[in-house]
């Protein structure tokens, strides 16, 4: 009996582990508005969403562009746009105090 609590106990971990990993792009850009815009560079930002697994795809974009945007501003200035973002996401499970972390990347593009 504790053999097959044992188990149960690993397969519910490694589900959860490999369930929480996701990534998703946002803002893409087509071949055509590459060819015309004017990318100024990327940047990059780290959002932590301190215990919150039910955020949701929609939320953390918000959360996860307002982040690409102030990375923007101290990076460059005028007025931009942040495209083509690339988010990452990973459960941390030796992070206790951050466990929920997107690592999100966008180009910067001139309006």
């Amino acid at each position: 009996m504790k053999k097959k609590i044992g188990y149960l106990v690993v397969v519910v971990l490694l589900v959860t582990l490999m369930a929480s990993c996701f990534g998703f792009k946002d803002k893409e850009m087509s071949d055509q508005e590459k060819e015309k815009a004017v990318i100024l560079g990327n940047v990059t930002a780290i959002v932590d969403t301190h215990y919150n697994p039910f955020l949701g795809q929609a939320n953390a974009l918000i959360l996860i562009n307002d982040e690409l945007m102030k990375a923007a501003k101290e990076k460059y200035k005028g007025e931009f746009e942040i495209r083509n973002i690339v988010v990452n996401s990973k459960y941390n499970f030796f992070h206790f105090v951050k466990p929920y972390t997107y690592t999100a990347t966008g180009d910067v593009v001139k309006k």
